[in-house]
């Protein structure tokens, strides 16, 4: 199977030099989606591009969304939590210097995107993964 992806990874690669693309081997890697209840059993095999060892990881993140072997979401969610808790707490230091009209509009465009961005993947998730978001999601220029 290893044997396989590699020579298709040596197609890809000559067919990005054919078209003179580059392919950012210091951000690529690969994840093995599975169960969490099954194990991979440890092979020696590597992913090699261009005598570059591709690492296997067990979340990534992909056009802003974190994904992990088991798409259980907590990852993004967690990292999504962190950077709305950073937001609401820079709206919070200048709230009284605000109206509200300005707060509101920090609110949407500081906070509600992360809320909204993909939200039909991963909102899916745990209701557990999903209480610190419902948590961050009261307003606050409505406090």
């Amino acid at each position: 199977m290893i044997s396989l992806a590699n020579k298709e990874l040596a197609l890809a690669s000559e067919w990005f030099r054919a078209n003179k693309l580059t392919l950012n081997l210091t951000k690529t890697n690969y994840i093995i989606f599975r169960s969490s209840k099954k194990l991979i059993p440890f092979s020696e095999n590597q992913l090699i591009i261009d005598d570059m060892l591709i690492p296997q990881v067990d979340s990534t993140k992909f056009l802003g969304v974190f994904v992990d072997q088991h798409l259980k979401w907590n990852v993004h969610t967690h990292e999504i939590s962190k950077k709305i808790m950073k937001n609401i707490g820079i709206i919070r230091r200048i709230s009284h210097l605000l109206p509200p009209l300005v707060l509101k509009n920090l609110y949407l465009a500081l906070i509600q995107p992360y809320l909204t961005y993909c939200n039909f993947i991963w909102s899916s998730t745990y209701p557990a993964h999903l209480t610190k978001l419902k948590l961050l999601q009261k307003k606050p220029y409505e406090s």
